[in-house]
């Protein structure tokens, strides 16, 4: 199992997503982060607005956002090309005392 370092990846594009149960990376971002994704089992299947994916289930050591780290987050890689931006989804946010989101504003706290 990789331990890939979130935080330092400096992967900026990313939509906050309470439908989506994990984070998941696009396959180019996760390759960006020297996740090595060509070499990860795509064996779960994610729900999207375009259809069904694969993906690649992994951990994260670590997620920071601004000045927000969390650890150990369940996360996954998407297929190459199935994913068009990144997703911070629950198994991020649900970890944190309050999210909410205010005009075009994130508000995280934890």
């Amino acid at each position: 199992m990789p331990d890939p370092r979130f935080a330092r990846s400096f992967i900026k594009a990313v939509m906050a997503d309470t439908g989506a149960s994990l984070v998941v990376l696009s396959y180019e971002a996760a390759s960006r982060a020297g996740l090595s994704p060509q070499s990860l089992d795509y064996s779960g299947i994610a729900r999207t607005a375009n259809g069904a994916a694969r993906v690649a289930p992994i951990t994260l050591s670590k997620v920071r956002v601004a000045d927000i780290t969390v650890r150990n987050v369940p996360a996954a890689v998407a297929e190459r090309g199935a994913l068009p931006i990144n997703l911070l989804g629950m198994s991020f946010l649900g970890r944190l005392r309050r999210f909410e989101m205010r005009g075009q504003e994130l508000i995280l706290e934890q």
